[in-house]
């Protein structure tokens, strides 16, 4: 458990990106306004945006979502 919690801590502290701070502050509003207008549903909401942009999850895995700078040229063969 000792050892999540350095890797948690670890992640937090890599390089931001633009798309993890407008998560981050997404999920802040999210928060406060589901607070707020109390719309309770959209809560865990708010909490899934901040956890993904505290560990630095993107949609497909820890490094997000990378497209290869270069691909391969691959020869179709008939």
């Amino acid at each position: 458990m000792k050892k999540q919690i350095e890797n948690f801590i670890a992640r937090i502290r890599t390089p931001w990106s633009f798309m993890r701070i407008l998560r981050f502050v997404f999920s802040i509003l999210l928060i406060i306004q589901s607070i707020v207008m109390s719309e309770w549903v959209f809560l865990p909401l708010g909490l899934f945006f901040m956890v993904q942009s505290l560990a630095g999850l993107g949609c497909c895995s820890p490094a997000g979502c990378d497209i290869p700078s270069r691909v391969p040229d691959q020869k179709i063969q008939s």
